[in-house]
């Protein structure tokens, strides 16, 4: 792949990830990798949940063809997941008849423009300044999350993944999909923070305030203590 051919499609997974946010899809990872018997086998580009259900989903910066119709379908069944493609449309009839037959939906990129590489690098950089904007404004947040979540955060945290996360919980991705919108309808996770990255991260912020407020307690004390002493 040369380099304006990977710009072009680090382009078209950036707006497929928009396109899926838009359409109420949870991104729950991005080059996903399918792990089978320890051996690494395959990649989903996306992993989306929408309404209970998971997506292995194919990013295509050009028209969908048979091979990258049966890869979505592959990838779909090794994760126990629908599979869907995200591209401009499908390369010939025979393609569509194959993804028709298979079970695997298309969306297209009609309505979307691929941007160039500097328009893209711009893009990225007010998002990833207003995700820090974002992320500083929780840090200032006074929350609070319920003893009954905890095991669930710490899990989320120590792993890389969600299905590493689904694991160590002893649930499956659907459940834990399931008690993090609960925890989103509570007004526990911020409603549009839908990536799942992003709630890792949220994560990981809520549990260094909590370790930082238990460490300043504990100074404290100590601190109170040694006054009392004095």
């Amino acid at each position: 792949m040369g380099i304006s051919a990977r710009r072009r499609w680090h382009s078209s997974e950036t707006i497929a990830q928009s396109i899926l946010s838009k359409a109420g899809y949870n991104i729950l990872d991005v080059h996903h990798k399918i792990i089978v018997d320890g051996i690494e086998v395959g990649e989903a580009d996306i992993l989306a949940e929408k309404d209970g259900e998971l997506y292995a989903v194919e990013v295509k910066a050009g028209r969908a063809d048979v091979s990258s119709i049966r890869q979505a379908y592959v990838n779909a069944k090794l994760l126990n997941a629908k599979p869907l493609i995200i591209a401009r449309g499908f390369a010939d009839e025979s393609s569509e008849k194959l993804a028709q037959e298979l079970g695997v939906n298309l969306i297209p990129f009609s309505e979307f423009i691929l941007v160039e590489a500097e328009e893209l690098e711009s893009i990225l950089s007010y998002s990833i300044k207003k995700s820090l904007e974002e992320l500083l404004d929780l840090v200032l947040e006074d929350i609070k999350i319920p003893s009954n979540y905890m095991d669930l955060v710490k899990a989320i945290v120590s792993t890389k993944n969600i299905v590493e996360a689904s694991n160590k919980l002893g649930i499956s991705v659907k459940e834990l999909v399931s008690r993090l919108n609960e925890m989103r309808g509570k007004g526990i996770i911020p409603r549009n923070m839908k990536n799942y990255k992003d709630i890792r991260i949220f994560f990981k912020i809520y549990l260094t305030k909590y370790r930082i407020e238990a460490l300043l307690s504990m100074l404290e004390k100590y601190a109170e203590r040694l006054s009392k002493e004095g």
